[in-house]
């Protein structure tokens, strides 16, 4: 007698490998059966299953098959000692018609933020067309979204991304304007030209209306009279999507600089103080990218070329001349190495440690900085502590 098994829980495309939060439940997982009868390798095992799930394609599922299973529990090939974890370890996983196993816990999870992943993906697709003059046809992804939402409601019918949707997936009550958001990436307040943003993940434990009133920003400095901005909320999707923009229209391709996912925060410093993401930002970023060998690594790299396209432009407006190109920063290239340099010697000094984002560090054969220059810098910054 053949076991019919249960269609997947999340859609087959489902992939959420570009989201780096995953939302845990903290007084569901703690109030759980799971973490009331596992002993401590056994928790280990199946929470590290959970967040690696997140990242499979689909979302929320395991392949069923041991040795995959143990390297994803990181165990390495220690297959003897997950197959003593194994049954805890997966307590709440089922086996579905694909083959592969699903948490509904976490398959819940993965759908709100699939919705919010298409919802983007729709407006992004309006907004774009809109700009080109084109007609958007977003059949594919509203069928999507109804798919999803349903698969939702399944699992979860109380979810609180379904009771914020209207029946075509998009949230009712938000903030952000349809219309805007592919010009305007939505802001957070806490932002500005050199910090970081607090950031919200997306179904974070906060409830929605404090994760809103969290994320609007107070009052922008209007110091562009183009700027289309104004209060927006910052959260996993819109970050998402500010650098998925960046790399896509920045002509970033495959270049380093599109893996620095942690990376936006002076970019997005720089919309919240009212930059213009079209008229500053975008062309300024394809400027410096046009020099194949010295293309900036990290986005805190392109901050002066943004500031200077700005400057350019705002001069030009007041001139009454058209909006010119964005230059490269008054200061050459090599000044800017050097800056940069003082800067990381200057931050591993005050911390005690050197930064593997910066590269190999001072003494290593590969490290960018020059010895002649390291050796300088000390000496113009005398301390009794070594340079990194």
């Amino acid at each position: 007698m053949m076991t019919e098994f249960s269609p997947p829980l999340v859609p087959a495309d489902c992939d959420l490998r570009d989201f780096p939060f995953m939302p845990v439940d903290i007084t569901r997982l703690f109030g759980s059966g799971f973490h009331a009868s596992s002993n401590d390798s056994e928790w280990r095992a199946g929470v590290t299953l959970w967040m690696k799930s997140y990242h499979q394609v689909p979302a929320a599922s395991l392949p069923d098959d041991d040795a995959a299973l143990t390297m994803l529990a990181d165990l390495g090939r220690d297959q003897k000692t997950w197959k003593k974890l194994k049954a805890k370890a997966l307590h709440g996983w089922i086996k579905c018609s694909d083959g592969r196993l699903y948490h509904k816990v976490v398959a819940e999870k993965a759908l709100e933020a699939w919705i919010e992943k298409l919802a983007q993906r729709k407006v992004s697709s309006a907004g774009n067309a809109k700009r080109w003059g084109n007609e958007a046809d977003t059949a594919d992804i509203e069928a999507a979204i109804d798919h999803a939402v349903d698969l939702l409601r399944a699992l979860n019918p109380n979810s609180r991304q379904l009771q914020k949707r209207t029946r075509k997936g998009q949230p009712t009550g938000s903030k952000i304007n349809p219309a805007q958001l592919p010009l305007e990436v939505p802001q957070h307040g806490n932002g500005n030209a050199n910090g970081t943003p607090v950031v919200i993940p997306a179904g974070s434990q906060e409830t929605e209306t404090e994760t809103e009133t969290e994320n609007i920003s107070p009052t922008p400095r209007r110091a562009d009279p183009n700027w289309r901005g104004g209060a927006k909320i910052w959260n996993q999707t819109t970050m998402n999507a500010l650098h998925d923009r960046l790399v896509r229209e920045g002509n970033i391709g495959t270049a380093p600089v599109a893996n620095d996912f942690n990376g936006l925060p002076p970019i997005i410093g720089l919309i919240d103080a009212g930059f213009d993401i079209d008229l500053d930002i975008l062309p300024a970023i394809r400027k410096a990218m046009e020099d194949p060998d010295n293309r900036p690594k990290q986005w805190k790299f392109f901050v002066g070329w943004i500031e200077t396209a700005r400057r350019n432009r705002l001069s030009a407006n007041k001139r009454g001349a058209a909006t010119i190109a964005a230059e490269p920063p008054q200061e050459t290239f090599r000044q800017k190495r050097e800056r940069v340099w003082s800067q990381q010697l200057a931050a591993a000094r005050k911390l005690g440690s050197w930064s593997d984002h910066w590269g190999a560090p001072p003494g290593s054969p590969s490290c960018d900085i020059p010895p002649e220059f390291i050796a300088a810098w000390e000496a113009a910054n005398p301390t009794s502590g070594a340079a990194a």
